[in-house]
Formats: structure tokens, sequence, C-alpha cells
């Protein structure tokens, strides 16, 4: 018990930090005594911490009288580093292109911004970020909104879900389908290329290719499509355009927009990229909140025509 004690005496700083992370400026915090049911600690340790924090300038405090004390202003970096957090991490997909270079880099600037560390992890498949998050992997992921709305449907409760806006995850034209070399005026296309790990690359070539139509799935990773495709070893696939080594057109491989009505729909959904974090964790969705993720969309644009160099 006594070790307990000195434990919470020890954390006692990094403790009130986190509570003062959720709290907005304008916001009566807890007084000494509820502080001290909560965490445990002494009264004098209770002020001493908020003392400590207001001569660092973490906080700004102001006593109303009988109204208690009140958050006049707060340092998010000065709060989340005595909140022994380290950096706050994310989890987004590949930077193959573009649009998710361009989301790492507004994240890396907006966290700069806020003077908050941050560690970004890549991952393919919008399911497997997303359970990431829910294991405690990371604190943040970054998915379409569609992607989003599917995986947290079973507990909506449980997520906060901020939007990059419109064709932030993919742009319009960004989305094509290659089509394999030597095709025959007479030949058809029938075997087609899915990346059974991407929700998005699924529903999108299933809407480019339907069933009903008579077309067979052959599933593969999405980076190995357009060799596969060049190949020969399927007719064609739904593809992301990135920057290849070698431009496809020199192996034959053909490049057109996507054709059906309901795949190009299907597309604009998809290109809204929104960032998913588990309202649980209320410290990280308080600072998530401070994130201008407005930027994007030019930030993007400023990498796309080679004005800056993405840092991410």
């Amino acid at each position: 018990m006594q070790n307990l004690a000195l434990s919470l005496e020890t954390r006692s700083l990094e403790l009130i930090a986190r509570d003062l992370l959720v709290r907005q400026p304008g916001d009566r915090i807890p007084t000494v005594a509820q502080y001290q049911e909560r965490f445990g600690i002494g009264s004098g340790t209770v002020q001493a911490r908020l003392r400590a924090l207001e001569s660092i300038g973490a906080i700004a405090l102001r006593a109303r009288g009988h109204q208690g004390t009140f958050l006049e202003g707060r340092n998010l970096s000065e709060l989340w580093s005595h909140s022994r957090q380290g950096p706050a991490r994310g989890v987004l997909p590949l930077p193959e292109a573009f649009e998710p270079v361009g989301l790492a880099a507004v994240l890396r600037e907006q966290f700069q911004s806020l003077g908050v560390p941050l560690e970004l992890l890549y991952l393919h498949g919008s399911a497997k970020r997303i359970q990431m998050v829910r294991e405690g992997g990371a604190h943040f992921a970054v998915v379409s909104e569609p992607a989003a709305r599917k995986a947290i449907e079973p507990d909506r409760e449980r997520w906060q879900v901020s939007s990059f806006g419109a064709e932030t995850y993919n742009k319009d034209g960004s989305m094509v389908v290659l089509v394999r070399p030597h095709l025959g005026a007479d030949d058809r296309l029938t075997r087609i290329g899915i990346d059974p790990d991407s929700q998005d690359h699924t529903l999108l070539t299933r809407a480019e290719f339907p069933v009903r139509e008579g077309y067979t799935y052959a599933p593969y990773p999405h980076a190995r499509l357009p060799a596969l495709v060049a190949e020969g070893a399927i007719d064609a696939a739904v593809w992301h355009q990135t920057t290849l080594v070698i431009p496809l057109s020199l192996v034959g491989v053909a490049v057109r927009p996507l054709h059906q009505p309901a795949a190009i729909r299907l597309r604009a959904e998809l290109g809204h990229a929104v960032l998913v974090t588990d309202v649980a964790c209320a410290e990280v969705s308080s600072l998530i909140a401070n994130v201008d993720l407005s930027r994007t969309r030019a930030v993007q644009a400023e990498i796309l025509r080679s004005e800056v160099l993405p840092l991410y």
C-alpha cells in the first residue's frame, strides 16, 4: 500500500497534466479535494503540482472565489511533455502516392507547430490500421471515410472521426484501370486483379468490374498489380497512380479512367480521408482537435507541383 502511495506521488505531475490536457481554456478545473480523491495524493502535492505547471507556462489559472479555479490558458507542448506519453503515434497508408505523402506531411507540420512529438507508422489495409488503434498500438489512424464508417460501426460511440476533406485520400483521376499489353480487338478482359487486404480496392474493383458481367477476380497485393498486368498474368486492375521507376507505357500497359458510374461515384466517396481516434484516449482526442486538417489539400498540391519536399 505504501509503495502504491509513493507511485502515485511520483506520478502526480503526470496525472494532473493529463487531466488538464483534456480541458479547454475557460473550463473550471477540479478542486484540490477532487484531485486528491481522484488520484489518491495529498492536498499539498496537488497544490505544488499546479504551481509547478503554472511556473513553467504549461497552464494559466485564475481563482474566482466560491466559483472555483478556471483554466485561462494552456501550452499543449508543455502539458503533453509532462504527461509522459511519449510521441503521439499515428498509422497511415503506405506513402506510395502523393496523397498519402501529403497527409503525412500535413500531420508532421501541424504537430511541429503544436510542439508535440509525432511518430508515424505505415501499414497497408484500413481495417488493420483501425485495429492497431483499437489494440493500443497507435493513437490514431488515417483511412478513407467509407472504410472508417464500416470499421467503427459495431461500436460507433467509441470513436472520434475528423475529416481532412474531399479529394485528400485520392483525387479525381488518380484511380485508374491498368490493361494488359497485346490485347486484341476480339479479346475480352476477364481476369481482374484485386487486393483482398484493402477494403477500398476491393469495393472499387467490384464496382468497376462487377461479377454479373462475367469478371473473375485474382487476389494479389496492390503493389504487385502493375507487374502482373504487364506480364499478362491478369487482364486488368484498378490502380492508384504513383510515380513508377519505369513508365507503364514503356512495357505496353494501357491506362484508362474508371468507366462504370458506380465506380466513379464510389471513388468520390473514397476520396475523403479521415483521422480516427479512440475517445477513451481523451488526451489524444483533445490534441487532435487542435490540428488544422484543412491545410491538407494545399500541402498536397505543393507536393504535386514539386514546390516543396515533403517531410514525413
